[in-house]
């Protein structure tokens, strides 16, 4: 019993030492904060439909108040430069941020969106930003990360890097970034 106890004594400190960098990351990640300072943004107003448009997507949406936050809801439309043949969204992720005016994220909210078609009429979005005390010069701006293909890739999580008789796979990606 004695060497038991001894043997575990002496691993503690290894152990020890090999959790302190990922403490160290912890800490780290708790005091960073994002920022949408890089995306264009609109002023947070209540006055009907709003648009914004991003490099690859358009957003046209409302934002309504709700108890403790807002209620952000419309449509996000692809841009022209978005290729006519990538109508497959493989990989879809949108995000809705409400920012103050140094772009600072106060707050966030996501949807994935894997596996759709893309039409014409959009794609739907509902986004609840639980911010109570949103300063007078808050702002709102979207996010978005999408892989698109022609169509479905049988068999696959992912397509791969080049499809056979397509033009590819188009990726771009605009979100909030992380400072410390």
């Amino acid at each position: 019993m004695l060497r038991v106890i001894h043997h575990c004594r002496a691993r503690l400190p290894r152990a020890a030492s090999t959790l302190l960098p990922f403490l160290l990351l912890l800490l780290l990640w708790g005091c960073a904060q994002f920022s949408v300072s890089h995306l264009d943004r609109n002023p947070l107003t209540l006055d009907g439909e709003q648009r914004l448009e991003l490099e690859f997507w358009r957003f046209d949406y409302t934002v309504r108040p709700i108890p403790g936050g807002y209620r952000v809801e419309g449509r996000a439309f692809p841009r022209s430069g978005v290729p006519e043949w990538a109508t497959y969204a493989d990989q879809l992720w949108f995000a809705a941020y409400l920012a103050d005016a140094s772009g600072k994220v106060l707050a966030k909210d996501d949807a994935r969106l894997d596996g759709m078609i893309m039409k014409p009429q959009g794609v739907p979005f509902v986004f609840v930003l639980r911010e109570r005390n949103a300063p007078p010069t808050a702002a709102i701006t979207f996010g978005y990360r999408m892989t698109l293909t022609r169509q479905p890739v049988a068999g696959q999580a992912s397509p791969p890097a080049s499809l056979p008789g397509t033009d590819g796979v188009f990726f771009a990606s605009e979100s909030a970034v992380s400072s410390y």
